[in-house]
């Protein structure tokens, strides 16, 4: 599970470092980071989705390792948002 969450922890900052205009707090820089969000944020999702869908393949989780993964990636979530 800690690897896991490593891998998630390092697509999730990869994600974030790609956003634009990180430190212009100006409306024109918000909008940039609000656009790239919105037009890549399918595919960052999907992606997570993978990742998660294929470590719960190959172990056996149990429902209280599925809770933890949806807090931990609603977490990472909010993360990403308030970098916009």
């Amino acid at each position: 599970m800690d690897k896991l969450k490593q891998v998630l922890r390092s697509k999730i900052e990869a994600f974030s470092r790609r956003i634009p205009e990180q430190g212009n707090r100006t409306v024109n820089g918000k909008q940039k980071r609000l656009k790239f969000l919105i037009d890549n944020l399918d595919e960052f999702q999907k992606e997570i989705n993978q990742i998660v869908l294929k470590f719960s393949k190959v172990n056996d989780l149990h429902e209280d390792d599925l809770k933890e993964l949806q807090n931990f990636s609603r977490e990472s979530f909010k993360m990403v948002l308030e970098k916009v």
